[in-house]
């Protein structure tokens, strides 16, 4: 378990380890030591939100998800998760204003793109 704040970044780095091997109780542990010290940290943010996604809990993902897109305004790839569940979530059109959001951050971002496309074409 994570101990002090010096622990943090190997403990995030071991729970990203633990998500990308499919260990998500793991991962979940870690994250949330994580979460404990540093409650803000938008880097365990992203994993605890990948970890609701995984899990199916939208609701969840989408709290995190929006929390780093305001923290990080210029990030595409903030914008484009938080895309990602709004699509999940049935709400076509806040996701294209997503992707458009991670789209004036890098017009280039081959998954807004299509993640933009994707929510269009459910949109009508």
């Amino acid at each position: 378990m994570i101990a002090t704040a010096s622990d943090h970044p190997a403990t995030l780095a071991a729970a990203y380890a633990a998500f990308a091997r499919e260990d998500d109780a793991t991962a979940a542990r870690l994250v949330t030591a994580c979460l404990a010290l540093r409650a803000n940290d938008p880097d365990a943010r992203q994993l605890r939100a990948a970890l609701a996604m995984r899990r199916g809990d939208l609701a969840a993902a989408l709290a995190d998800f929006v929390a780093l897109a305001r923290a990080r305004p210029g990030d595409a790839t903030a914008w484009a998760n938080l895309a990602g569940v709004l699509g999940a979530s049935g709400r076509h059109a806040e996701a294209i204003a997503a992707c458009d959001r991670a789209l004036e951050a890098d017009p280039a971002f081959s998954a807004a793109l299509r993640t933009r496309a994707e929510n269009e074409r459910r949109l009508g």
